[in-house]
């Protein structure tokens, strides 16, 4: 699968279940969408599947987006994929940026990073300047996060400004 780049606008799934996305990349930016466009909205969408980065300066890797950029929402998602990467490495979102809002979305999928691993988003991220918050709101993770250096969080990774809501994590 060559991932889906600078999205703009409005996908909707209307509720399919894509199965058996198969992704093995050197690159950055792989998942179902790479990188979405300012104000992107994806919703109502399911995936399945591997998605794997495995060159040394790999970033953003996950099962939906593998990069949100500014005030992108990703809505009634869900993630099975088996994401493995080496930094910014997420079930739903690899790297969240400012005013991203990500509701009434779940990850079930394994999800390892070298660094910087969530079960929703990998990492957080806020450019420069920006007081925006990132918004995760009723998404759980169930599947395993781990992280070879550290840098874990079994709904998010990030030391920027962020706020969960009514978000959890059911230990398998």
């Amino acid at each position: 699968w060559t991932p889906i780049n600078e999205y703009s606008g409005t996908f909707n799934g209307n509720g399919h279940f894509i199965n058996d996305l198969y992704i093995v990349s050197s690159s950055s930016n792989q998942a179902l969408f790479g990188k979405t466009a300012d104000d992107a909205t994806i919703k109502n969408l399911g995936v399945s599947g591997t998605v794997k980065t495995t060159g040394n300066n790999t970033i953003n890797t996950a099962g939906i987006v593998a990069e949100a950029v500014t005030g992108t929402k990703i809505e009634n998602c869900t993630n099975a994929v088996q994401v493995t990467g080496i930094r910014n490495v997420g079930g739903i979102v690899g790297r969240a940026w400012g005013k991203t809002i990500i509701s009434n979305c779940y990850n079930t999928g394994a999800i390892s990073a070298n660094q910087f691993a969530g079960g929703v988003i990998g990492q957080i991220s806020i450019a420069s300047g920006e007081q925006k918050l990132i918004t995760v709101k009723q998404c759980y993770n169930t599947g395993i996060v781990s992280s070879i250096y550290g840098s874990i969080g079994a709904i998010t990774y990030g030391d920027y400004a962020y706020l969960v809501k009514k978000s959890y994590y059911l230990e398998g």
